[in-house]
């Protein structure tokens, strides 16, 4: 199935496991496009700060992380939901991406 989606979606391993959590909050995006835009501009992001040592440890990256992906989400969703909201989904996608990163070095 996992193959299967990201052929369907032209989604790597990484952008396939964002878009699978972002697919859930499927009120907050307009389509499966957006949330496969989303997902691959999540990984392009992500790309520089996972490749530091130690990255999920230090709280200035961490912040300076989920400042980055609150900045996607606003430029995408910004008028359909709270800004608690997008914080709250910034922090969810911020555990994920150490999940996806931290446990597969």
């Amino acid at each position: 199935m996992r193959r299967k989606g990201r052929e369907k979606f032209d989604l790597t391993e990484e952008e396939l496991a964002f878009y699978d959590l972002l697919s859930s909050k499927e009120k907050v995006f307009e389509n499966y496009e957006e949330i496969r835009s989303i997902a691959k501009e999540i990984v392009k992001e992500l790309g520089y700060y996972v490749k530091l040592a130690d990255w999920n440890k230090k709280d200035y990256l961490r912040a300076k992380i989920k400042v980055a992906l609150k900045n996607i989400l606003i430029r995408t969703i910004d008028a359909r939901i709270s800004y608690e909201d997008i914080d709250k989904i910034a922090s969810e996608i911020l555990m994920h991406a150490e999940a996806v990163y931290v446990s597969g070095s």
